[in-house]
């Protein structure tokens, strides 16, 4: 099984900006996302040819800013939290975190890494590692718009 997550506007808009509590840095900003519309997860082996999966995606996660000094912004995706199938059967799920960089002063480019626990159909979970493979930004802030592939690929899953 390859996976691909094939995110429209991955996050979204922001819901809420808020502020961290008193336990941490008050200068900590971060920001709840969610998954819109036409979010998807696709499951796909690339030596069995049987038909690609193509499941709707919604869910959220926190955005964390970690580090903002030109050229470089860093955040950290916290508490993933991602469903993929019908509304009524969640056929996947996707939990963990990761990190987004925005950089570049003249072409500004994004890198986002997730590591995640992908549990599929049959419950077995796996470790994954997604990465986008396209760096441009074609959204503006604070919409995300990041297409993300499997990086640690195996032919079966």
């Amino acid at each position: 099984m390859k996976s691909l997550f094939s995110l429209l506007a991955f996050g979204g808009f922001v819901l809420a900006p808020l502020r961290a509590g008193a336990q941490t840095n008050a200068t900590t900003l971060h920001w709840q996302y969610r998954l819109l519309e036409g979010s998807t997860l696709i499951d796909d082996c690339l030596i069995c040819a049987r038909p690609t999966i193509l499941q709707p995606m919604r869910g959220s996660f926190r955005l964390v800013l970690i580090e903002d000094i030109p050229p470089f912004t860093r955040y950290e995706l916290r508490e993933i939290s991602f469903l993929a199938g019908s509304s009524t059967n969640a056929t996947y799920t996707v939990l963990g975190g990761g990190t987004y960089q925005i950089s570049g002063e003249v072409a500004v480019l994004q890198d986002m890494t997730l590591e995640v626990g992908l549990s599929d159909p049959n419950k077995v979970t796996t470790n994954k590692v997604f990465t986008n493979s396209v760096r441009t930004i074609d959204l503006a802030w604070p919409i995300i718009d990041v297409d993300l592939v499997q990086t640690d690929t195996n032919l079966v899953h």
